[in-house]
C-alpha cells in the first residue's frame, strides 16, 4: 500500500520561502541573484528527498509521480499555450521538449519553447524524471559505501552532461544534479538534528554559503547554469536549503508560520501559474502608468506582486483539489 507521509509544519514553510524567492526572481529588477537565487530550486528537489518515503513499491511510486507531476503539466500546458495569441507548431514542440530553450542560454541564435507564461513548467518534468532516477537510487542502496559511490557517480555525469551543445528534454541533462540534491536531503532527513545547531554551526553555514555565492555567480537551473563552478552551486545549494530550514524550524509556533506553512500546501500550482499572474500584474501597472525599476517603490511592488501570486495561486489550488483530489 502506499504510504501516507505526515506534513511537516516547518517543511511546508520552507517551500513556501523558496517560492517566494522564486516568484521574485521573475519580477523585473529583481536584486541579489547570485544570493537569493542560488538555492530555491535547489531547495525544492532537497525537500523532495527530505520528505519522501521509500515503502512504496517502484510501480506505485512512478505512477503516483506521475499523477501528482505528469497530469498538472498538461493541464497547465494546455491552459497556457492555448490560451496565448499566437500559438504555434513550436509552442506544442516546447511542451514535448519541456525545457525554457533548445541551447545554452548564452547560445545566439537560440530556440525559445516555453514562450506563453509556461517557462516554469519545466520544473515538473525536471521533478518526474529526478524523483524516479532517485527513488530506483534510494531502494537500492543499502550502505554508506553505496551512497557514496553514487553521489561520485552523479556528480561525473553532472559534469560530463554539462558539456552537452544541447539542453535535453525533460531536464534529463541537469537531473543527476537534482538527485544529488534530493539524495542530501534523504540524508539529512537521518541526522535531523543538524536543524537544532548551535550559533556557532550556524554561523560556518552562512559563510560557507555567503563565500560561494560570491565566487559562483549566477544560477539558472532551467538553463543548465550552474555559476562558474558546479561544486559551488552544490555547496551554496546545500547550506542555503539548511538554513532555511534552520530557520523555518525556529520559527514554528510563531503568528507568520501557520501562513506559510498552509501556502506551502499549495506550492505546485503556485509555482505552475507564477509567470502568467506575474505578466498581468505588470501589464496593470504600466497601463496606470507605475513603473517600479528600483528603490524602496520597487520592494513595495515587489511584495505586492508576491501576495497576488500567491493568493490566486492558493485559490485556483483549492478548486482543483476539490475538482481532482487524486491529482493535486
Amino acid at each position: 500500500m502506499p504510504e501516507k507521509k505526515q506534513r511537516l509544519l516547518y517543511v511546508d514553510m520552507a517551500k513556501s520561502v523558496a517560492l517566494i524567492l522564486v516568484v521574485y526572481s521573475h519580477i523585473p529588477g529583481a536584486l541579489w541573484q547570485p544570493y537569493l537565487g542560488s538555492f530555491f530550486i535547489f531547495a525544492f528537489f532537497f525537500l523532495s528527498g527530505f520528505t519522501g518515503g521509500t515503502r512504496a513499491s517502484w510501480k506505485e511510486h512512478v505512477l503516483k509521480r506521475a499523477r501528482r507531476l505528469l497530469i498538472p503539466y498538461v493541464l497547465f500546458s494546455a491552459c497556457l499555450v492555448v490560451l496565448s495569441s499566437n500559438l504555434t507548431l513550436l509552442d506544442l514542440e516546447g511542451v514535448a521538449y519541456s525545457r525554457f530553450c533548445l541551447y545554452p542560454l548564452d547560445v545566439r541564435p537560440n530556440i525559445i519553447f516555453l514562450r506563453h507564461c509556461n517557462s516554469p513548467l519545466w520544473f515538473l518534468t525536471a521533478m518526474f524524471v529526478s524523483d524516479i532516477v532517485y527513488y530506483t537510487l534510494i531502494k537500492r542502496i543499502k550502505s554508506k559505501k553505496g551512497l557514496a559511490i553514487s553521489f561520485v557517480l552523479l556528480l561525473l555525469s553532472v559534469c560530463a552532461m554539462d558539456q552537452l551543445p544541447v539542453l535535453l528534454p525533460w531536464s534529463i541533462d541537469t537531473m543527476p544534479f537534482f538527485v544529488i540534491a534530493m539524495l542530501a536531503g534523504h540524508e539529512i532527513r537521518q541526522h535531523e538534528h543538524v536543524l537544532s545547531q548551535g550559533k556557532f554551526s550556524v554561523l560556518i553555514l552562512i559563510i560557507l554559503f555567503v563565500a560561494a555565492c560570491y565566487l559562483n555567480g549566477n544560477i539558472n537551473l532551467s538553463c543548465r547554469i550552474y555559476g562558474h563552478y558546479i561544486r559551488y552551486a552544490l555547496v551554496s545549494g546545500i547550506t542555503g536549503t539548511l538554513l532555511m530550514l534552520i530557520v523555518c524550524k525556529a520559527l514554528e509556533g510563531y503568528g507568520c508560520s501557520r501562513i506559510l506553512g498552509d501556502a506551502g500546501r499549495h506550492t505546485l500550482t503556485i509555482f505552475s501559474i507564477q509567470m502568467a499572474v506575474i505578466h498581468v500584474c505588470i501589464n496593470t501597472l504600466q497601463t496606470m502608468g507605475l513603473t517600479a525599476d528600483s528603490g524602496l517603490w520597487h520592494a513595495v511592488v515587489s511584495l505586492a506582486i508576491i501576495v497576488v501570486v500567491f493568493a490566486v495561486g492558493t485559490a485556483l489550488s483549492v478548486v482543483l483539489r476539490r475538482l481532482l483530489p487524486s491529482v493535486f
